[in-house]
């Protein structure tokens, strides 16, 4: 059996549960006909209709957990390599209920890509798969270093909350081009614009030595840069690299900062 077919049979499964719910709702309105007007099935006595709905609707809630599952990985140790030992349980029965390693998984995720209808098969096993394994990473240890593996097959683009806080440390383009602009030019005095730039990223500029630089540095921090107290050719992208640099430091800092004292 193909991995589309086993997917769709897996999808079906799930259908089959809905419906043994919706027809046990149904048969369980039916039971109350005489208070709602509701009439399906003429002849069932109301007990055994009551019956009946709640039995369709046990199957149908175990027909859908059973084909759910739940995932489980583990590391097997037996290659000392994150290709071979890394290894997912395959409880959703998407690739033949069989354990996958890291590189099968691979293989079969490439496999359904090249499909006729790749892109839709790998989202059904998104649905399956991602929230069993975003929910292990959350939990951490060695599995969720494990589970991070396969999320990132099957989600190229997926980053851990750790990694998403890190981009948040980014000057972006935006703050890159208003600190490019304000330092365009810099005579060893700061502008008006200077100044506000520097404040609003929390940057202080210290003139109180006697040598021929003065320092710029991230409030706070040790992070700082040097610059001339006299006219200065190599402003503007000089200056802007520099910048961004304490920047991204000092806000890492602080976010580092703040995460140890939570």
């Amino acid at each position: 059996m193909t991995k589309e077919s086993e997917i769709i049979k897996k999808r079906l499964t799930i259908f089959i549960g809905i419906a043994y719910l919706l027809l046990g709702f149904i048969v369980i309105l039916q039971s109350f006909r005489g208070l709602t007007g509701f009439v399906i099935f003429e002849d069932v006595p109301q007990q055994i209709g009551w019956l009946a709905g709640v039995a369709s609707i046990v199957v149908g809630i175990i027909v859908i957990a059973v084909s759910r599952g739940a995932v489980i990985v583990y590391d097997a140790k037996r290659a000392r390599n994150k290709e071979h030992d890394y290894m997912l349980r395959d409880k959703h029965l998407l690739f033949g209920g069989e354990d996958l390693s890291l590189k099968e998984f691979k293989k079969e995720i490439h496999k359904l890509r090249e499909s006729n209808d790749g892109e839709e098969m790998v989202n059904i096993v998104k649905t399956e798969y991602r929230p069993d394994l975003e929910q292990i990473v959350k939990d951490g240890g060695k599995n969720g270093e494990i589970a991070e593996e396969f999320l990132k097959v099957l989600v190229p683009s997926y980053k851990r909350r750790e990694e998403e806080q890190e981009d948040n440390f980014r000057v972006s383009k935006e703050e890159k081009e208003e600190i490019k602009h304000a330092f365009r030019q810099f005579d060893g005095k700061l502008s008006t614009e200077q100044k506000n730039v520097l404040r609003k990223y929390n940057l202080t500029y210290d003139d109180s030595g006697r040598g021929p630089s003065a320092k710029i540095y991230y409030s706070g921090t040790e992070y700082w840069m040097t610059v001339g107290r006299t006219p200065s050719k190599p402003s503007g992208d000089y200056i802007t690299h520099y910048l961004i640099g304490i920047i991204e430091q000092g806000r890492k800092h602080e976010k580092e900062k703040s995460k140890k004292a939570g």
